[in-house]
């Protein structure tokens, strides 16, 4: 991982993420995790993006952080059991690992977001599974 880090930072673009470099131990990812989730899962801020593709970049983040709510504030009266299933197990372990992943290796948004398509739509079924749209706007 620190290789391939090292290869994106080879790379120019127009824009880039604060991301600090890692080194090969233990201590230097728990140093780099928050920058890693914030550039995966929060990056671009509406007010950052410079051009028609990062704010539809933004809205796609806002998007994203609204299945959570929904997901506590929505479930259904028997909800689905997370621990107990392993499908929605391995699909909310799967996204969340490789979208962190991606966070400590690239620092480009607009490759982040084509990265983290796949893996987004695991956590997306993840939180849709779990919500009761009639309980939410009963």
């Amino acid at each position: 991982m620190v290789i391939s880090q090292q290869k994106f930072f080879q790379l120019h673009a127009k824009t880039a993420l604060k991301l600090d470099s890692l080194q090969p131990d233990f201590f230097s990812f728990v140093r780099v995790a928050p920058q890693a989730f914030s550039n995966v899962y929060f990056h671009p801020f509406i007010w950052q993006a410079g051009g028609i593709l990062q704010i539809v970049a933004a809205f796609d983040t806002m998007a994203f952080w609204i299945l959570p709510v929904l997901f506590f504030l929505g479930r259904s009266k028997e909800p689905i059991n997370l621990f107990q299933d392993p499908l929605l197990l391995f699909l909310l372990f799967y996204g969340f690992t490789l979208t962190l992943l991606i966070g400590f290796i690239v620092p480009f948004p607009g490759a982040i977001v084509r990265y983290k398509s796949i893996p987004e739509m695991f956590l997306i079924m993840v939180f849709a599974s779990g919500i009761d749209l009639r309980r939410i706007f009963k």
